[in-house]
Formats: C-alpha cells, sequence, structure tokens
C-alpha cells in the first residue's frame, strides 16, 4: 500500500530525481533522460481548507479579548492581544511567542518571524516544571510581516503593559508565556465570542 505524501514532498522528489538524471546525462552522455517522459504526480493527500474568520467573526472575538472584568476592572484575558495578534498576522502560536522586542521594527512597520517556541514538560505529573525552548524556524526561514494599523495598536498596548519584558507575550515578571496557557485563552475567547 503506497503512502500519502503532501505536494510538497512529492515536488521535491520529483525535482531531486529530475536534476540526478540531469547531471547523469550530462557525465555519461546516455541518449536520453528518463524523468524527461515522467510527469510529476499529485500527492494523495487532499489540502486542508485553512480556517479563516470573517470580519464578523473577528470582530465577536475581539470584543471578547478586549473585556474588561467588572470585579476588578482589568482585562479579563491578561493575554487578549495574544491572541488578536496572532488572527491580526497569522502567526501560530509558539512564534508569537517567542517574538521579542528585537523583531518588531516599528520604524519600518514590520514584524521579522525567525524563531519559534516549544514546551518541554519536565515533570512526571505532566502538569508542573516545564522548560520553554526557542529554535529557528523550519530550513532556517525568516518571514517578514507588515505592520497594519490594527497590529500597530495591539503591539502598543502590549509594550505599555508590560514595558520591561524582553517578550512581545510575557507574564508580569517578563518571563515567556506558555503555549499551552494561550491555546486555552484563544479557546476560550473564541468559544466566548461565538
Amino acid at each position: 500500500m503506497a503512502e500519502k505524501r503532501c505536494q510538497g514532498v512529492v515536488d521535491d522528489c520529483y525535482r531531486l530525481l529530475e536534476r540526478m538524471f540531469a547531471c547523469y546525462s550530462e557525465h555519461k552522455k546516455p541518449t536520453d533522460n528518463p524523468m524527461r517522459f515522467i510527469d510529476c504526480p499529485e500527492s494523495k493527500i487532499e489540502k486542508k481548507a485553512k480556517k479563516g474568520y470573517t470580519p464578523e467573526e473577528l470582530e465577536k472575538i475581539f470584543a471578547v479579548t478586549d473585556s474588561i472584568n467588572p470585579e476588578t476592572n482589568r482585562p479579563k484575558y491578561m493575554h487578549g492581544n495574544a491572541v488578536k495578534l496572532m488572527l491580526l498576522t497569522d502567526m501560530k502560536i509558539g512564534e508569537i511567542l517567542a517574538l521579542t522586542w528585537a523583531d518588531v521594527d516599528f520604524e519600518n512597520m514590520t514584524i521579522t518571524v525567525n524563531k519559534t517556541s516549544s514546551e518541554i514538560n519536565l515533570s512526571e505529573d505532566g502538569k508542573t516544571d516545564y522548560s520553554i525552548k526557542f529554535r529557528p524556524l523550519s530550513n532556517n526561514r525568516t518571514r517578514i510581516i507588515t505592520i497594519t494599523s490594527e497590529v500597530h495598536s495591539v503591539l502598543v498596548a502590549l509594550r505599555n503593559s508590560n514595558p520591561n519584558a524582553n517578550f512581545v507575550i510575557a507574564q508580569r515578571n517578563g518571563e515567556p508565556v506558555s503555549k499551552s496557557y494561550i491555546s486555552r485563552v484563544m479557546r476560550e475567547c473564541v468559544k466566548e465570542g461565538w
């Protein structure tokens, strides 16, 4: 039974074989490159549609992220702006959490995304003593995201709420926030926004 592969893997294998035969043809002078007659096969995995939110849905979610707890007169979700930043920039949770203020260029209105974070659970009970590790994006990729006026407002609010933190999304003590916590905040904000 053939394994299912995503289209990117299939394309990479096809290009590699094509280059190998081209190199072989160049040096050994065979009559034909057999890859010239083979079409790149299509992947057997269906592409999943990316979950996007309509402007109306975003408005509802942002109303939740901006909501104030009437008892404390503080934001209901301390890291609601992390959710807003993810939804406005299409960044992944790990990318948002690895983002430092050095990656944000207010002068050129850009965010440089060049790393991600991952959690490693160090405890046996699975609940405490986690460690957050930062690593470059796969293939050392770097993305540049343009800062829109909405994103700028969120970034300014984040900077003002924790001016001494190195991380854009940080705990009050400046330490990084865990992925599991931000995932939970995201789920709660989306659920409450419906």
